[in-house]
């Protein structure tokens, strides 16, 4: 029996490993079309008229037993001979198509997904460029959850408030919130709307000009908490009512990515949050708490919405396999589309209590991450080669701190863990294996921890 990932593999194969026939059947151009259900069409175009049988029967002497149930035995023909209809079709069909080969023939494959766009199509641009005088926008991702990844960016934020810091922070676990819990306002009350909010409503009120972001926010200012600084701005996810679910129901994350028909362009509703968030409450720093593994919102986290990723990951085998697929996503598939990879910060969390122990799975870890980075995430080929405007990140040295492969250690505290309350552990997050966590982070971003 065939399976899916067989087919995709052997299709791929067997095209690279039979240009030459396609090429003297007159074929220029291939697409390979995989539909939502995972069934194989092909779209070939044709030069010359009298090669249109002798292409298609050499396709069909590849694809019948490479693709196997999953092949639809649908050619599509792109010559001289198609009308305008048909070329506007496969025009489109080309131009959506991200290439594989170069060369003669041209090899490009469309794929046709039910969800997770954010995590195929091409990153989006960020909100603004990251300089001395705009706001970083960090995004906290892990693959599994239960690794520390909030309560690590509520340290952060706790650390910068204490320096004097303007910082805002975005609850985008929409399908299992905790920040507010985490970080509640006065009295332990919360914003009454959240992200969830925003994302439903932010397209119909701004056309009105009737939003308010301060609907969607609650501060935290308790002095246990912030000492002096300025009040952390929270974003909740939402409020956890009985309407919740209705709404959240509601979100198209296909929407979060591409604007829908009748929109104004460019607009995306998670953008738009970020520049209301910079323009209204003047911040120093916005971090963004995302989905764990492979979700929408983990996706749309990741695609260039913020200026570095910090993927949090475990020393166990199931995390260094989610994390390989994610650092891929994050460099090498942007270098074979000839653009340059996202910056990212890799964080080995859950690590083991200071001593001998510490010690030998840290060296394992960075070997495995050294490892896992050069593979899919440095560009060895040519670090000097400009990608879109920009040089590439080449391939350093294991023992370079400030590079993305040398994680930034935070270690296991129960105490931590079991608190039900901020105020307990305010002055813990600031210390030890935190204080460390945001000093080397913030040198990743060009700041300092003051």
């Amino acid at each position: 029996m065939k399976h899916f990932s067989e087919a995709r593999r052997d299709v791929q194969n067997g095209i690279f490993q039979k240009k030459s026939d396609l090429a003297d059947a007159g074929v220029s151009r291939v697409c390979l079309i995989w539909d939502i259900k995972g069934i194989l069409r092909v779209l070939l175009k044709i030069d010359e008229k009298n090669n249109v049988e002798k292409a298609r029967e050499a396709v069909l002497a590849i694809l019948q037993s490479a693709a196997g149930p999953f092949w639809k035995n649908e050619i599509w023909v792109w010559s001289e001979d198609s009308s305008k209809a048909e070329e506007a079709v496969y025009e489109q069909a080309w131009k959506h198509a991200e290439t594989i080969d170069y060369g003669q023939p041209e090899i490009k494959i469309l794929d046709r997904h039910i969800s997770k766009a954010s995590w195929f199509n091409p990153p989006l641009n960020e909100p603004w460029p990251l300089n001395e005088h705009t706001p970083p926008v960090l995004s906290f991702y892990s693959f599994k959850g239960g690794v520390g990844r909030t309560t690590a960016l509520v340290s952060l934020a706790i650390q910068l408030a204490r320096s004097g810091k303007k910082v805002a922070v975005i609850d985008l676990d929409l399908e299992a919130p905790g920040l507010s819990s985490l970080l509640p306002g006065a009295d332990g009350q919360v914003a009454e709307y959240g992200v969830v909010d925003f994302l439903l409503e932010s397209s119909i009120l701004e056309s009105r000009g009737s939003m308010d972001i301060s609907d969607y926010c609650h501060v935290v200012d308790d002095q246990i908490v912030v000492a002096d600084g300025p009040p952390i701005t929270v974003f909740p996810a939402g409020k956890l009512d009985e309407y919740y679910l209705e709404k959240l129901a509601r979100i198209d994350y296909e929407a979060l990515y591409a604007p829908m028909p009748g929109e104004r362009p460019g607009f995306l509703p998670l953008k738009e949050l970020l520049k209301h968030i910079r323009s209204e409450r003047d911040v120093d720093y916005i971090l963004i708490d995302s989905r764990a593994g492979f979700h929408d919102l983990g996706g749309l986290a990741l695609s260039g919405m913020s200026h570095l990723d910090v993927l949090f990951g475990l020393s166990n085998e199931q995390s260094w396999r989610g994390m390989e697929l994610v650092v891929r996503f994050l460099g090498r598939d942007l270098i074979e589309r000839d653009k340059k990879q996202l910056d990212c910060a890799l964080v080995f969390a859950m690590a083991p209590a200071p001593g001998e122990k510490r010690k030998d799975q840290f060296e394992r870890f960075l070997d495995r991450s050294y490892e896992l980075l050069s593979t899919n995430y440095y560009d060895e080929e040519d670090a000097e080669e400009d990608a879109e405007d920009e040089i590439r990140h080449p391939l350093p040295s294991m023992d370079t701190t400030t590079k993305p492969h040398f994680p930034i250690l935070i270690g296991f505290n129960p105490i931590i863990k079991d608190a039900e309350n901020i105020r307990d552990i305010a002055d813990l997050l600031s210390e030890g294996d935190f204080k460390n966590f945001a000093r080397l982070l913030l040198e990743r971003v060009g700041r300092a921890l003051s």
